[in-house]
C-alpha cells in the first residue's frame, strides 16, 4: 500500500480510516515533539515533528515522500 501523509495533523483522527485499511500514514505537525508509531489494523500511523516554517524540514518531507508522486 502507499503511505498517506497528512500535514497539520496532530491528533491522527484523520489518519486512523486509511491506517485501519492498510496504509502508513505520515501525520506531521509541530506539537509532536518525537517521532511515534501505533499499529491501526493493518496499517500504522506514524507521528512526526513538523515545523512549516522551517524550509529544511519541508524540503525533508518532500523527499522522503516524492516516490508518491510519481
Amino acid at each position: 500500500m502507499k503511505d498517506v501523509v497528512c500535514l497539520f495533523e496532530e491528533s491522527g483522527l484523520s489518519a486512523a480510516p486509511w491506517a485501519k485499511a492498510g496504509h502508513d500514514v505520515y501525520c506531521y505537525d509541530i506539537l509532536h515533539k518525537k517521532q511515534r508509531i501505533e499499529n491501526h489494523g493493518k496499517g500504522r500511523i506514524i507521528f512526526m515533528p513538523w515545523d512549516a516554517r522551517d524550509h529544511h524540514q519541508n524540503i525533508e518531507i518532500i523527499l522522503r515522500h516524492f516516490e508518491m508522486w510519481q
